[in-house]
Order: structure tokens, then C-alpha cells, then sequence
């Protein structure tokens, strides 16, 4: 089979498709997208967002490139020509946030062959930073019409979703369907429509873009709204050995014919699919207490899906939004700790084992109404009566959803890390509290509050969020930046700059100062400074973890921290430097301003940037109190400066 692909190479990386050339020898151009001869039967080739800014260290620097490149894979001819232009789309399909990695999206046309899809499709995957090997995906599927189509793309960059795929080492994938509004849904939320195999297949071709090509074969945990809980639970019903739990948010698939809905083919349900974890979960104003709206078909068709699965002894529960019609509102504070049991439960441990099975012995029970659940084990009823749930823990948090969706959490979200000041924009990173997400952050400067974001809380469909919240689960764009604006006198003056993450059940990261340990050490970890400037960076790797890309002369990184017991202290840094880079002068202040105590040490070449030497460069006396340390080069002598991981203030007298 040959197989041509058009994509632009930079400096050995496709550039994003927003960039555009002429069509080259060879191609030819339909309707705004470059076209190979020989591509995919009945299928335009894919369009795939690639990045050209985050490359290896050892690129920057090169001069840039456009190269033509010939791949052979075994039998398969891969033609990368220097070609490629962006398909025409249309609003709202149009507008969707810039992908670079750790984010990946590829765009299919519509197919042009009997049974294949029939609309055109994106989906943009996010992988954590740092993981090897991937378990699995975690697939967040939108719903019906243009508005909840278009959702779609921003479905990946939503930070609480990531915080589920990073702690089970999952791709997080979201499609967006660009199906019009008037259109028959069933054209793609049927995945027997093509949805199917075009997911399957954007997998393989996502997987081979991000390096990761066991992306194609992982097992999927998928979250479904209204249409998409029709193709979440029809992806089940067709592969549930693939499956590890699917989430039905206000859609289930069709089990029996229904005349009045003639255009929905009934799905079977096979054996292998009682084992699979469902959860179905309409709004109580679909038919539960409201019956007067267009939802009000959405619970019964839940009961009649959750009688034909519990009935033969499948694992499927209810759990009815006590606020809600077709939004999603709250849901996510129980779909999310629930498909973690799930993920936790069912993923091998190895690559190509079977899924596991969930453990029945930890399994109770609810009725589907709501109400009080109770452990399966010593339950004297019928069990197949009452909805199943995974274990105790998501038993609780199950009563307290359906009594008003205040699920409770004991514990406060991550600790933002990456803290910049350039200029007078205040930036950092931040990952959601797995919980209770993200609601905002909390600004200090000096010890003292001086700004919340967002200035203005707002969410109809549930809880605030940092990032906003649509009707169908995913963050608004423009996506919200993690950056605050400084008044020229507050970043001209030294200071001590912190930020507390805020999740929406109200706790906050505890104070991140550093504090003199029991023996009189203090500790300033690379991942706890304020960096000042432009290029310095803190690195995450696991075999980085350090204060790096110091090529700058003005750039600086700042520790505010806290001495209980005066006295004098031996500095000490935890330097590393490439070969022949050394010789770059470097300042170490205490307290910037009138009353600065200042050390200087010259940096030494440990034979590599990683390879860490600790050095004690001088001794300082400080009073108990709040401090600041600042270090900054006084000149850049070769390429870089240094790296730093930590620097440590020894007590001279223990």
C-alpha cells in the first residue's frame, strides 16, 4: 500500500497547519486543502497540528530548515512534501486553541465512501508531560448540534479532565464532530456510522505524530454527554473488552427498535459487556420530576438501558442530578472520582494484559432514585434491583450527588509551580485538584493578598472554575490564562511574590514558604523560586527538576522563605554546568535593598548541566523573620550560566 501525506518540516518539526504554502508538484488543491493522489480511499488525508517552539535544547539555536523528506515504514511509503494548507472551516468550527505538546489534534474530512463518516472530524489529544508509556485514554465525548460539537475543541486543555489522565498515565482525547445544526446526530453518535473506526484510526495516526504508538491499542475510559453518552455506551456495547468504564451523562444507546424513532438502530448487548462499569446520569428535570420538556424521553430511555444490563447481572448504576435538565452541571464532581475507582480497579499493569475485573467483594448498592446505598456484601434483597457502584468511598460521594451534588473534599489542590515575573506580567502553571478541580487563584506579594483571579466568579451550569464551564463539560475559549498584571511600581520594586491554587470546594494550597526545618536547615528547591525575566525556566523532568535555560544575564530567580532561630549560615548550591560552559560570575543577595548582604561565587564546569555538585559559597548571618535570596549571573560567560536545583542555608552551629 502507498500512502501519501503532505506536511511542512521546520527545523525537523512540521510547522502548524495555520501556516501555508502553494501546492508543490504533485498535489492538487480541493476546497482550500492540499490533496495527495493515492491518499486514504474515499477519504481526504488528515490535517495535523504539529509544534515547531518546543523542540529538543540541543536544536535551539540551529538555523531554521524546510526539508523534504522520504520515510520508508516496512511496505508503506510515507511521503512528507514540503506542502500543506488548512481546510476552509466554517464557524464555529473555526475557532479552536493553538495545539503544541503536549497537545496533538488531527482533522479528517468527511468520508466519501457508503458507511464511512459522513462529517468532518477533529480530535486534539493532550499527553502528560514526562509519562513513557501510556496506559490508557480518557476519551470526553460532547453532545448533539453545533453549539456542543464546537465544545469539542476545547475539551483537551480542560484542566480537571487532565488531572484524571495524569494520575493513571492516560491520554486525555476529545473529538468535535463538525456536524451542522439541523443535522441528523445519529450520523456520528451511532459509531457504527464510521465514528467507530475514524476514532480508532485517529488514534493510530495521534500515536504516531506524539511518539507514543501504543495509543492505538490502550484500553479507553469514556465520558459521554447526551449524544455522546449514545456513543459512549454504543462504543461499549461494540468493544467492551476495550472499555474500562463508560460515564452516560443524559444519553444512553437504544436496546430494543422503537417505531417512533425509526432512524436509531438497537444495539445487543453482549456478555463481555457486564462486566464493564456504567454509570447512567440524567437531570432530574428529564423526566424524573419535570415532564413537560423536549428531555422529558431522556429517563425513561434510562430505565429501560439499566433494566435489560442490571437484569442480566451487568454493573451499571444511576445517578440522578438533583439540579439539572440537559446541562451538565456538577456532574463532573462524581463521573470523575468515579471513573478513577474504575481506571484504578481495571487498567493492567502491563502493556497487552486484559483488562482486569472490578472487585465484587468491595461493590454496594442504590436505588436508582436516590436515596441510601449499602454494601453488596450481607445485602439480604435482590442486588439486581438496585444500581451498582464501584465501592464505599464512591457510595458516599454517590448519597451526597444525588441529594444536591455537593460532593465533599477533605483535600487542597496542588501547589502552582513555574512562577514568572517578566516585565509586569506575573505567570505560573498549575494542575486541578483531582477532587474538586480548579476555581482560582489567590495572589501575595510580600505576605500580603493583593489579587484573586478570576476578579468575577461565574458559572450557570454548576460550581465556578478557573476556566469556565459550557453546557456540555468543557472550558470556554479564549482559554484562561494564568497570569496577572503588575502595576509598574509593584514590578520594580523587589519582592516576594506567591500563588495559592483554589479548588471549588473552597481550600486552598497550604503556604508553599519555605520554613527552617528541626535541625536548623533551610531548603530552597529550584521548583519554589519566583523566576524574574524571560528564558530562565524551571525544568520538570524527573532527571532535571532544576532552575535551567539561564541565558540571560538579567534573569534572576527569588525564594521567599522564613528563619525561626537567628544565627549564621553556610550557603550552599546545588550547581551543575555543561562541559566547558563554566566561568559565569554569579550574585547571591539576601533582602535586596538598603540592608543587603551579598556573596558572589564564579561558576564552576561539573561536565554537565545535570550533573549537580554542591558548593558552599560563602556564609551569611540573618535575624529570625521573613527573608528573600535572589540569585542572578552578573554576566553570562559562555552559552549558559548554570543550573540550580536547590540552594541550602547550613546552620554553622547545629
Amino acid at each position: 500500500m502507498t500512502v501519501t501525506r503532505s506536511l511542512q518540516l521546520v527545523e525537523g518539526l512540521p510547522v502548524p497547519i495555520e501556516r501555508r504554502r502553494k501546492p508543490s508538484v504533485g498535489m492538487k488543491s480541493k476546497r482550500g486543502f492540499l490533496r495527495a493522489s493515492g491518499g486514504h480511499a474515499g477519504t481526504d488525508p488528515p490535517q495535523e497540528d504539529w509544534s515547531r517552539s518546543e523542540r529538543p535544547a540541543r536544536w535551539h539555536g540551529q538555523p531554521r530548515r524546510v526539508s523534504t523528506v522520504l520515510i520508508l515504514l516496512g511496505c508503506a511509503t510515507w511521503l512528507v512534501a514540503v506542502a500543506n494548507s488548512a481546510f476552509a472551516q466554517a464557524p464555529p468550527y473555526d475557532l479552536r486553541p493553538e495545539a503544541k505538546p503536549p497537545y496533538w489534534r488531527i482533522r479528517y474530512e468527511a468520508a466519501k465512501e457508503p458507511g464511512g463518516l459522513i462529517f468532518p472530524v477533529t480530535y486534539t489529544a493532550w499527553i502528560p508531560p514526562g509519562v513513557k508509556t501510556l496506559r490508557g485514554v480518557i476519551v470526553h465525548q460532547h453532545g448533539c448540534g453545533e453549539g456542543s460539537c464546537s465544545s469539542g475543541l476545547s475539551g483537551a486543555w480542560d484542566l480537571h479532565w487532565q488531572a484524571l489522565a495524569r494520575r493513571h498515565d492516560c491520554a486525555l482525547v476529545a473529538p468535535a464532530y463538525e456536524q451542522p445544526e439541523g443535522a441528523d446526530c445519529q450520523m456520528w453518535c451511532d459509531p457504527r456510522n464510521g465514528s467507530a473506526a475514524t476514532f480508532k484510526r485517529a488514534l493510530a495516526d495521534l500515536g504516531t505524530a506524539s511518539g507514543h504508538p501504543e495509543l492505538a491499542t490502550v484500553p479507553w475510559a469514556i465520558w459521554g454527554h447526551s449524544g455522546g453518552g449514545h456513543w459512549a455506551g454504543g462504543m461499549t456495547l461494540l468493544e467492551p473488552e476495550r472499555v474500562v468504564a463508560a460515564w452516560l451523562r443524559s444519553g444512553v444507546p437504544l436496546l430494543e427498535a422503537d417505531p417512533n424513532r425509526a432512524g436509531i438502530k438497537p444495539h445487543v448487548v453482549p456478555d463481555a459487556a457486564l462486566a464493564v462499569p456504567l454509570m447512567c446520569n440524567p437531570g432530574t428535570k428529564e423526566g424524573v420530576t419535570a415532564t413537560d420538556n423536549k428531555f422529558k424521553g431522556v429517563w425513561p430511555a434510562n430505565q429501560a438501558f439499566f433494566k435489560v444490563v442490571r437484569s442480566r447481572g451487568g454493573l451499571v448504576g444511576v445517578a440522578i442530578d438533583p439540579l439539572t435538565t440537559h446541562e451538565c452541571g456538577n456532574s463532573r464532581y462524581l463521573a470523575i472520582p468515579w471513573l478513577d475507582a474504575c481506571l484504578a480497579a481495571r487498567l493492567p499493569t502491563k502493556p497487552g494484559e486484559p483488562l482486569a475485573a472490578m472487585n465484587g467483594d468491595e461493590a454496594w448498592l442504590a436505588p436508582i432514585t436516590g436515596g441510601e446505598a449499602v454494601a453488596a456484601q450481607g445485602f439480604g434483597g435482590d442486588p439486581l434491583t438496585l444500581g451498582w457502584l464501584p465501592d464505599g468511598q464512591i457510595a458516599a460521594a454517590w448519597m451526597q450527588y444525588v441529594k444536591d451534588t455537593a460532593v465533599a473534599d477533605a483535600t487542597p489542590p496542588p501547589a502552582p509551580t513555574a512562577l514568572r515575573l517578566a516585565g509586569t506580567t506575573l505567570s505560573w502553571e498549575a494542575e486541578a485538584d483531582l477532587e474538586s478541580g480548579l476555581a482560582g487563584f489567590v495572589i501575595e506579594r510580600n505576605g500580603e493578598r493583593i489579587a484573586t483571579l478570576p476578579e468575577k466568579q461565574r458559572n450557570p451550569f454548576g460550581r465556578p472554575l478557573f476556566q469556565g464551564l459550557l453546557y456540555s463539560d468543557t472550558p470556554p475559549q479564549p482559554l484562561a490564562a494564568m497570569k496577572h498584571e503588575l502595576s509598574a511600581e509593584q514590578a520594580g520594586e523587589p519582592a516576594a511574590y506567591r500563588v495559592y491554587a483554589v479548588n471549588t470546594a473552597g481550600l486552598e494550597t497550604p503556604s508553599a514558604r519555605p520554613e527552617q526545618a528541626a535541625d536548623g536547615t533551610v531548603t530552597l528547591h529550584g521548583r519554589e523560586a519566583t523566576v524574574l525575566g524571560t528564558t530562565l525556566r524551571y525544568e520538570t523532568a524527573e532527571a532535571k527538576q532544576t532552575l535551567g535555560f539561564w541565558t540571560k544575564a538579567a534573569d534572576a530567580a527569588a525564594w521567599p522563605f522564613t528563619v525561626t532561630e537567628a544565627g549564621e549560615f553556610d550557603v550552599e548550591v546545588l550547581q551543575g554546568c555543561g562541559k566547558g560552559q563554566g566561568g559565569s560570575p554569579m550574585s547571591v543577595v539576601f533582602n535586596p535593598g538598603a540592608a543587603e548582604s551579598k556573596l558572589s561565587f564564579t561558576v564552576e564546569d561539573t561536565g554537565g548541566f545535570q550533573q549537580f555538585r554542591p558548593r558552599v559559597i560563602g556564609r551569611v548571618t540573618l535575624a529570625a523573620g521573613d527573608h528573600l535570596l535572589r540569585i542572578q549571573p552578573e554576566r553570562i560567560a559562555k552559552a549558559a550560566a548554570c543550573d540550580i536545583r536547590q540552594v541550602r542555608l547550613l546552620p554553622t552551629v547545629r
